[in-house]
């Protein structure tokens, strides 16, 4: 009820903070294989596909290790309050480990489809 609807009101910053982050990756990383494309340098752009992709990897792992070592502060520090917690909790570790697991199939479907 009211109290889930709170906890994804606590989250949803939380996961646009994530969201920023790759955003801010992806966007840098297109643009520099963008332009190795464009020079047909295919050896620098896969470099640098493969960099974007390791940083990326990393964040999202340091994202999911700081928010589970300090998963109940990050969340008190949003705003939520003792009946909201819970549902702010469980909807957090669900959004640490998407990222993560998104981020790790997203290579290997590039990588599968010819892409790099």
């Amino acid at each position: 009820g009211m109290r889930a609807i709170g906890g994804l009101a606590i989250v949803f910053p939380i996961q646009m903070i994530f969201l920023a982050f790759a955003q801010a990756i992806g966007t840098g990383g297109s643009s520099i294989i963008s332009r190795a494309i464009g020079a047909r340098d295919t050896h620098r752009a896969s470099g640098a596909f493969g960099n974007v992709v390791f940083l990326v990897l990393s964040i999202s792992a340091l994202f999911l290790l700081i928010g589970n070592l300090f998963l109940l502060p990050i969340i008190k520090l949003f705003g939520a309050s003792d009946g909201v917690t819970p549902f702010a909790v469980d909807y957090v570790r669900i959004i640490l480990w998407g990222f993560l697991f998104y981020n790790a199939t997203l290579r290997v479907v590039l990588i599968r489809f010819g892409m790099f």
